[in-house]
């Protein structure tokens, strides 16, 4: 018994450990790291696996990445090692359906075939979290939730104000809602308000830490931090481990920089994502419609080969900013969006 356990534990060590060799074109069987394997198996091994590895069909063609699967085919043994590409998850900031309630924006981005939601908590534009009232609203954001299987991927506030996000933190902490989406503030170009900016974020991310939230910061056209060098300052003067940043490439197209250039430089503290495409290098991105990635000028295939390649595993959120949406046109750009990126990482294998 103990020789057989030992036989069977040594050979999935040896396929587990092992490193393809580049030894010219591979069967799906023959590869080894990230691919199906086949070896021999007796007959008596079979029985010290879990049942629910046993399968009756060969293993599929095509398999879901990051999963490590065990199956029994005859007398083979095929096991899919888990490959080093990260899934990409994909959510909606509800701002885009603004008009809407949370519910509907929430049923709408589901159907689009999104992972997740951000919800809006931005003062003035759109509340669909509100913080004033959040207790009261707690029970039934989770319902919806829970309901429609779409995780809170983040929520943006957008303000500096520290009493408003000290209740954000507390709200997301008891909500489940892992990321707080602030700007820089600031002006661009002006060295005294990138200092006083530095300082708040330092502050504000040690307030986001004693919650257990993530604190992330955007550069942003018009604002103190609004690059790639101003957000790599950021990044060496915050020290808060609850500090991220938001890496949003439309601000850093617009300040006149190569997205997927820029990306590996912050990949470090980079911890979400927000995207959308845009028209030209304006201040502005654009109409709405124009902001449905695909549409404008960025260059997002390259943007998400950037991510895929870096092993970028935090989430992608669209956020789409503008003159109120009716439902039907929010959920053309939410769909529209989707269907965009979703390709470009199908393509990338990271979907």
């Amino acid at each position: 018994m103990k020789k057989t356990l030992l036989i069977l534990i040594s050979v999935l060590g040896l396929i587990c450990s092992c490193k393809e060799k580049d030894n010219g074109p591979k069967t799906m069987q023959e590869k080894l790291c990230g691919e199906w394997h086949s070896i021999s198996l007796p007959e008596g091994l079979q029985k010290f696996l879990p049942p629910q590895s046993i399968a009756k069909l060969p293993p599929p063609k095509n398999d879901v990445h990051g999963q490590r699967a065990i199956y029994i085919h005859t007398k083979n043994l095929f096991i899919k090692i888990k490959e080093n590409k990260t899934m990409i998850k994909l959510g909606v900031n509800s701002v885009l359906f603004k008009t809407v309630s949370f519910r509907e924006a929430a049923e709408a981005i589901k159907k689009c075939g999104y992972d997740g939601v951000e919800i809006s908590a931005i003062a003035g534009m759109c509340e669909h979290l509100d913080l004033a009232n959040w207790k009261t609203q707690k029970a039934e954001l989770i319902a919806i939730r829970e309901e429609l299987d779409l995780p809170f991927i983040s929520t943006e506030v957008a303000s500096q104000d520290r009493e408003r996000l000290l209740t954000a933190f507390e709200a997301c902490a008891e909500i489940g809602i892992p990321i707080v989406n602030i700007g820089p503030g600031g002006q661009m170009n002006n060295e005294e308000t990138l200092k006083q900016s530095l300082e708040t974020i330092q502050i504000l991310a040690e307030d986001a830490e004693k919650f257990g939230i993530t604190l992330c910061v955007k550069a942003h056209v018009g604002a103190a931090v609004w690059s790639t060098p101003t957000t790599l300052r950021m990044m060496d003067t915050i020290t808060s481990p609850a500090f991220g940043v938001d890496m949003d490439p439309s601000h850093i197209h617009r300040a006149g920089e190569n997205p997927a250039i820029a990306l590996p430089q912050v990949l470090s503290k980079m911890k979400h994502i927000h995207i959308r495409d845009c028209k030209g290098e304006g201040p502005s991105p654009g109409a709405p419609a124009d902001q449905a990635c695909g549409r404008g000028d960025i260059d997002l295939f390259g943007y998400f080969k950037a991510m895929v390649d870096q092993n970028y595993d935090g989430p992608v959120d669209l956020e789409v900013i503008g003159p109120d949406q009716s439902y039907v046109d929010a959920t053309k750009i939410a769909a529209e969006s989707y269907g965009y990126m979703n390709a470009i990482l199908k393509k990338l294998g990271a979907r």
